[in-house]
C-alpha cells in the first residue's frame, strides 16, 4: 500500500482548536466565578456612599464647630453642600444619610463617632463597607 501524502501537513488538527477553546472558555468560567463581579460592584457603590456621607458629615462638623448650633446646620444649603449623590439632610434629626444596597450609613455631628453604618432593615444582604 502506498502511503498517500497530500502536501505539507505542518499545523493543528480541527479537533486540536477546538479543545484548546474549550480548555480557554472553561477557565475564563472560571476566572469570571472567583472575581464575582456582582459582589464588586456592590462593594464600590458602597464605598462611594459612604464617602458621600463622609463629605457631608464635615461640611455639617465643621458648620456646627463654627455656629455651635445645629439649628443653622441642619439643611445642605446651610452647610453649603450640594446633595448629589443621593445624601439626605434631615433636619429634624440634624443627621446626613444615604443608604445603599443594603447599607445605611449615617452622620450625626454630635456624636463619637459622627458615623455610623448599620444594615438596612428593609434590605437583606450584606453590608461590605466599613
Amino acid at each position: 500500500m502506498k502511503n498517500l501524502k497530500i502536501g505539507n501537513n505542518k499545523g493543528f488538527t480541527l479537533i486540536e482548536l477546538l479543545v484548546v477553546i474549550a480548555i480557554i472558555g472553561v477557565l475564563m468560567g472560571l476566572v469570571v466565578i472567583v472575581i464575582d463581579p456582582a459582589t464588586i460592584l456592590k462593594r464600590s457603590r458602597q464605598g462611594v456612599a459612604k464617602a458621600n456621607v463622609a463629605r457631608v458629615c464635615e461640611a455639617m462638623i465643621a458648620c456646627y464647630s463654627a455656629q455651635n448650633d445645629m439649628e443653622d446646620c441642619d439643611t445642605a444649603d446651610e452647610i453649603g453642600v450640594t446633595t448629589q449623590g443621593g445624601v439626605t439632610v434631615d433636619a429634624t434629626t440634624n443627621t446626613a444619610y444615604k443608604t445603599q444596597d443594603t447599607c445605611k450609613f449615617t452622620c450625626d455631628p454630635t456624636a463619637n463617632p459622627p458615623m455610623s453604618k448599620d444594615p438596612d432593615p428593609a434590605a437583606t444582604g450584606v453590608c461590605y463597607v466599613d
